[in-house]
């Protein structure tokens, strides 16, 4: 059975994408050096699942089954396979959100917000709506909110700097 929003603290280590967050190139969408097939407001990395960058995709990728599929042995039932993407994301206060950042992740199954700003207002995390339900999850460091990606979901607010990696998962 597949959830639909999972709320889960502390469970990534943030040194390594901390670290590599200071390392990387971010652009503003119509700089982007890969094709865009979405908006964003702020600015994005390139594409952080790649052979340098294991680290990142293999703890995701077991927090994906482990917490969003009552598949946790996979091995001993079937292969789920991931095919996913991650980016850091940059919102700034200049970044004024409004209704138009409401929006689905319609190519994908699963997205994920992993909020990486030590003491961020709370009131700068995620909503999502299911069921016109509004769902407001605070933004706290090294939080990962994972959710199915065809809910409507926003970021609520921006500020000097929101540091996130933002993450979409399609089965395969």
């Amino acid at each position: 059975m597949m959830k639909d929003i999972v709320v889960l603290d502390n469970c990534i280590d943030t040194g390594p994408l901390l670290d590599l967050a200071e390392r990387v190139q971010f652009y503003d969408m119509d700089k982007h050096p890969r094709e865009v097939q979405a908006a964003w407001k702020g600015q994005r990395t390139v594409s952080l699942f790649n052979d340098h960058n294991e680290f990142i995709t293999d703890q995701i990728s077991q927090i994906l089954v482990n917490t969003m599929t009552d598949y946790k042995d996979c091995a001993n039932r079937f292969d789920i396979n991931w095919q996913g993407d991650a980016y850091f994301h940059k919102l700034r206060a200049k970044d004024k959100l409004d209704t138009s950042d409401i929006h689905i992740d319609r190519h994908f199954v699963y997205a994920a917000v992993l909020y990486l700003t030590k003491d961020a207002p709370e009131d700068a995390g995620t909503i999502i709506w299911k069921n016109d339900t509004a769902h407001r999850i605070e933004n706290k460091f090294n939080r990962l909110v994972l959710y199915r990606a065809d809910y409507l979901h926003s970021p609520m607010a921006s500020f000097d700097t929101r540091l996130t990696m933002v993450m979409f998962f399609r089965m395969m």
